[in-house]
């Protein structure tokens, strides 16, 4: 917990501001990928353990990735109920750590962001939060153990979808538990809108500033992509200020299938 633990290094030197991206999908690390994450300076680098790049992942494919920029984030697949189906709804350990453990085998004190977005799964209701958060609670002791030097993050819920204030009211004890919470931000027009404000809001209510705040989904549905629109997110970035330490840009995906509304590269 925060204020029991040494700062892991994820966050040791000058995390403020750290402007990120999120990998989608990639044909070529080093043909495609690499190159724009030098280009536009990214200091951060936000991959899924279970998509990506079009095969699973190798031992020199998570080497690269972890080279590639200061701070790497891994999030889990089990947790997110996007994935399959709900084929892995819920962070159970088994799931987590076995995922995880090629990873920090590489780099241990890596950053983990577990699962994605509980509430987007269809007929998501008070009983399925009351299950998630057990399972949170159940992982965070055996994460603990296994990985000592990993900097845990708690999943955050879609504010695009039902249930996402009740999901944090349910779940804050438990997710104060780990090192720092997951935030997606998402704007229709701009990061100036109220809803933007409002979930930035409802972090704040129901976590002290010795909880970090780490933006893991940014974006903006319009303009249309252009540079001018990673350029906003990069402004918005550095205007965050502690407990607010850095955003992650979605989403880089080479094929431009997923979303293509939030494409910056």
């Amino acid at each position: 917990m925060i204020g029991t633990r040494c700062v892991p290094a994820f966050v040791s030197v000058g995390a403020m501001g750290t402007f990120g991206l999120v990998l989608t999908a990639t044909d070529a690390l080093d043909r495609q990928l690499y190159p724009f994450v030098r280009a536009q300076r990214f200091t951060m680098l936000k991959v899924v353990t279970g998509w990506g790049i079009g095969r699973p992942w190798t031992f020199a494919d998570r080497a690269r990735v972890l080279a590639m920029t200061p701070r790497t984030i891994v999030r889990t697949i089990a947790g997110d109920p996007s994935y399959r189906a709900g084929a892995f709804l819920y962070p159970e350990p088994k799931h987590v750590i076995a995922e995880t453990w090629p990873w920090c085998e590489i780099q241990p004190h890596i950053a983990i962001e577990i699962g994605n977005e509980p509430n987007v799964t269809p007929g998501w209701n008070d009983d399925m939060a009351w299950a998630y958060r057990y399972w949170l609670e159940q992982l965070l002791p055996q994460m603990r153990h296994v990985y000592p030097d990993a900097y845990l993050i708690a999943p955050g819920p879609s504010f695009m979808h039902p249930g996402a204030a009740r999901y944090l009211e349910i779940c804050a004890d438990v997710m104060r538990g780990f090192d720092a919470v997951a935030v997606h931000v998402y704007g229709f027009h701009s990061l100036n809108e109220p809803g933007v404000r409002d979930v930035r809001w409802a972090y704040d209510r129901l976590f002290d500033a010795r909880m970090p705040r780490w933006i893991t989904e940014l974006g903006i549905r319009e303009p249309a992509r252009d540079v001018n629109r990673l350029a906003l997110y990069r402004d918005f970035t550095n205007q965050l200020a502690p407990p607010w330490l850095g955003a992650c840009v979605y989403h880089y995906g080479a094929d431009r299938q997923i979303n293509p509304e939030y494409h910056v590269g």
